[in-house]
């Protein structure tokens, strides 16, 4: 499997894919100054947070707060 977070390499069950698709969308739904290209370069969580950080001018304490909370309960 792709060691992405959001990406995918190919032979995934379609759970898996549909949860993916499912958390992709939220991300971009909350963070509209991410893109597609953008996740797929995400590969952990601490990336995440960078990301959120630095395309929203979100300090990056509280980017930690809001991905561990989207993050609560999700699997990658």
């Amino acid at each position: 499997m792709e060691d992405s977070m959001f990406g995918v390499a190919g032979g995934e069950s379609e759970n898996y894919l549909a949860r993916l698709i499912g958390c992709r969308v939220d991300v971009l739904r909350k963070r509209p100054t991410l893109n597609n290209s953008a996740l797929t370069e995400v590969k952990r969580e601490t990336q995440l947070r960078a990301k959120i950080s630095g395309r929203s001018s979100l300090p990056l304490p509280q980017a930690q707060a809001d991905v561990s909370v989207w993050m609560a309960g999700k699997i990658f």
